[in-house]
């Protein structure tokens, strides 16, 4: 196997700093790039860490054995790190590169993992500030809006958010005054605005190294988004009654006026747990049918709640499904995701906050949403799954809605939302 040009660039730029990110968007090969980038390094063999989400771990050994096949890096998820399970002391110690994966799990000062990885409060006593070099690797940054970059600042370069008046870093609250307009509320800053702009971006570049899928990668095919309506069925009642709530009149507001409505979903928890298992059956259903007629080979299918993935993986039992949730084992989950890529199972049924990163379903290139996530590039990255290295063909994206509620809107504004970044 050989680099990329790209790719070959991207390894080399890590390769030369010592503390950086790679935000290149899914799908443009970031696994390949740092493990060359360690190699290039003088990384030791032996003393490269990898942190990432469960579902990656056995991912992460094969493209190391595919790429670097004399090294032997110790690969953890978050949690395992977390909990420190069967993980040797010395493994964590001596490190020459800390490679870590979906770092926008660590956006999150508070958070456990991040707590574990970069401890903001105290640097020296997290891993790491074990590690001689430190990448960053993530497609999504930022989520949900620029603050969340600043624990990434704070651990790899706190020189870049030098206070102007006093020899250390930007505490949290000082990067959101500095670069964005917000307001404090019960979930965390709401942000209204942005600030300094450029002086931000050009810091971020320093920061971190993200390219443009159309500047490197053209011939990837395109993506599209779209939209399917179904009937409600079970619970259609219990959905109807919650729809006349003050919570989601103040989200239909929000939604006329295109404004942000993530900070809705904690008070409607319940509303849509119901609306996913009223679309349930209908999109399995739906989904049935276009494999009996052919409309393509395979597909993935994403949804929140288990008890959704489950109901709909009942309409579609023939077809062989298989799953990746929270709730299934690691070694599973890679055994379901080869499954699928073989070519042996033709539905794969993914949580969105098991399945979303990560992982490579190239083998289809039509996906359904059957519930998503209100922060659309939760959304795309899930998508990303099947568009990314290895994808021949247009993959196609639906998104769900429920005929006569706020889920149907909601679903309107989010492939909106989607499709005009495509076009950004």
């Amino acid at each position: 196997m050989r680099l990329r040009d790209y790719q070959q660039d991207g390894a080399e730029w890590l390769s030369q700093r010592s503390h950086a990110g790679l935000f290149d968007p899914p799908g443009l090969g970031k696994t390949a790039q740092a493990i060359e980038a360690a190699r290039r390094a003088g990384a030791r063999p032996t003393r490269v860490v990898v942190v990432c989400p469960a579902v990656a771990v056995t991912n992460w050994r094969r493209e190391f054995a595919a790429w670097w096949p004399e090294s032997a890096p110790y690969v953890i998820s978050y949690d395992g790190l977390r909990l420190r399970h069967n993980t040797p002391a010395t493994r964590l110690a001596d490190i020459d590169a800390l490679i870590l994966d979906e770092a926008h799990y660590l956006k999150n000062k508070a958070s456990a993992r991040t707590l574990q990885v970069y401890r903001p409060s105290n640097p020296a006593r997290g891993v790491a500030a074990q590690a001689k070099r430190v990448w960053a690797l993530t497609g999504t940054p930022k989520p949900n809006h620029v603050g969340e970059l600043w624990t990434h600042f704070r651990a790899l370069r706190p020189d870049l958010i030098a206070t102007p008046l006093a020899d250390r870093p930007m505490s949290e609250t000082e990067f959101l005054i500095r670069y964005t307009r917000w307001t404090g509320g019960p979930y965390g800053p709401k942000i209204h605005g942005l600030r300094n702009e450029d002086e931000l971006r050009s810091r971020l570049g320093q920061l971190a190294l993200r390219r443009k899928i159309a500047d490197v990668l053209g011939e990837l095919p395109p993506i599209d988004w779209g939209r399917i309506t179904v009937d409600p069925e079970d619970a259609a009642d219990a959905v109807m009654a919650l729809e006349d709530s003050p919570d989601v009149e103040r989200l239909r507001a929000r939604l006329e006026t295109d404004g942000d409505f993530r900070e809705e979903a904690i008070h409607l928890s319940t509303l849509r747990r119901l609306t996913g298992l009223a679309k349930a059956r209908a999109v399995g259903q739906l989904v049935a049918n276009e494999l009996r007629n052919k409309a393509y080979e395979q597909v993935v299918i994403f949804a929140q709640h288990t008890a959704v993935i489950d109901r709909v993986a009942q309409e579609l039992e023939q077809w062989n499904p298989v799953r990746v949730t929270g709730c299934v084992p690691p070694a599973r989950r890679q055994a379901a995701i080869d499954d699928f890529q073989a070519g042996r199972a033709k539905v794969f049924l993914g949580q969105l906050q098991a399945a979303s990163t990560a992982i490579t379903l190239t083998a289809a290139h039509h996906v359904v949403f059957v519930e998503c996530s209100w922060v659309p590039d939760e959304n795309l990255q899930a998508a990303k799954r099947c568009h990314r290295f290895g994808q021949l063909r247009p993959v196609f994206v639906r998104v769900a809605g429920l005929a006569g509620s706020i889920d149907d809107a909601v679903a309107g504004v989010i492939t909106r939302k989607l499709r005009s970044n495509l076009e950004d």
